[in-house]
């Protein structure tokens, strides 16, 4: 979460690691503020710190309050990649 950015529903991303060595070490996450009710994954991190993106995740969306009932597209597919040792997504 980034307090420092004035909104504490905002996930930066500067907290991550992002370093692999296999998209296998990747896991897709979404950088920003976390009340976006549709919110497509749109980086990738390294799997050793997604049970704490998750957790600053949740923390986030807790704050949020009551969301609207919309109808979100599905996310659009992607490749998690793993390019001179760091996390990257790419469009399928």
């Amino acid at each position: 979460v980034c307090p420092e950015c004035g909104n504490p529903t905002v996930i930066d991303g500067k907290q991550y690691k992002t370093t692999c060595a296999t998209p296998s070490d990747c896991a897709g996450v979404f950088f920003g503020d976390q009340c976006s009710v549709c919110a497509c994954p749109n980086a990738a991190i390294s799997s050793a710190d997604k049970v704490l993106y998750d957790s600053d995740h949740s923390n986030a969306r807790s704050l949020c309050g009551p969301q609207p009932a919309i109808a979100c597209a599905e996310c659009p597919a992607f490749t998690l990649t793993c390019t001179a040792g760091v996390c990257g997504i790419a469009a399928k």
